[in-house]
């Protein structure tokens, strides 16, 4: 049965127009994906440290400690916050009315409406301070400052008992439900208490987007835009780390390859019919 001759040159057509879309689609794809991972800092170049995504629990090595008051916890980061009990200046719709508050940082009275009758003591007998874990690791590897620091989410670090303090501040500080106190109890603060609590960031399951060097996650310092990094808790895809991430071809040498298979089947029909017609 003989075609029209017509047929094969449409169906060669046809097949290169199909071999054209779905190499502009592919191509399109795969550069919209590298412009944005480029952004943070990423790079389309295999032979280069890029953006590498990690994620699982993290992993501590040299636990923190607070020596003063010898409480530790497992954790990336232990922080000590000390309040005073002391005067604070409220303004409210130009009436002013002063009011005695657990505050994190002295409060100069130079500065009240009405200093008489409000000043405060001025400096901490203890300060608060952050204790670090000697390393942190996630998925193997190890994180540079500036990822430990971006670990999300806090929990309260229960105090020493009394019995557990250390003879030093026995005299000086007591349990008060989550606080080491100055005062007996914390409905009965004085002006010049001092309480201590403690917070740490949770071991938990968190995915980091960085480049890797070495064996250790740092920010891409060529990021145009963010950090040059993401953290976040949770097994997070890539997609969920960077929203505005187009999604890159499925397979896309598989699609290079099809595309190159339909030219040669259109150069087929198309020469094919040349030869057919000598």
């Amino acid at each position: 049965m003989r075609h029209p001759a017509w047929l094969r040159p449409l169906a060669g057509a046809v097949l290169l127009l199909a071999a054209a879309l779905l190499l502009v689609s592919t191509e399109r794809g795969v550069q919209r994906h590298r412009a944005v991972l480029a952004r943070h800092g990423g790079t389309a170049d295999a032979a280069a440290p890029g953006l590498l995504r990690v994620s699982g629990p993290i992993e501590v090595v040299g636990a923190p400690r607070d020596p003063l008051f010898g409480v530790g916890a497992d954790v990336p980061l232990l922080l000590r916050r000390v309040e005073m009990f002391q005067w604070r200046e409220v303004a409210v719709d130009g009436t002013v009315h002063y009011e005695l508050d657990w505050v994190d940082h002295p409060l100069d009275t130079g500065g009240f409406r009405q200093p008489a009758g409000h000043a405060n003591p001025g400096a901490f007998l203890v300060d608060g301070a952050r204790f670090e874990a000697a390393e942190v690791r996630v998925g193997g590897y190890r994180l540079a400052p500036a990822l430990r620091h971006a670990l999300p989410g806090f929990e309260d670090v229960a105090p020493p008992p009394d019995g557990q303090l250390p003879p030093n501040l026995v005299a000086t500080f007591s349990r008060a439900g989550d606080f080491l106190c100055t005062c007996a109890r914390m409905d009965a603060a004085r002006l010049g208490d001092l309480r201590v609590s403690w917070r740490a960031v949770p071991r938990q399951v968190v995915t980091i987007l960085a480049r890797a060097e070495d064996g250790l996650l740092v920010p891409a310092g060529d990021a145009a835009t963010g950090d040059g990094f993401e953290v976040q808790v949770g097994d997070r895809a890539l997609e969920e780390l960077l929203p505005e991430l187009p999604p890159s071809p499925a397979h896309p040498w598989l699609r290079r390859a099809l595309a190159a298979a339909l030219v040669l089947a259109a150069a087929w029909l198309l020469l094919g019919r040349r030869r057919a017609g000598r």
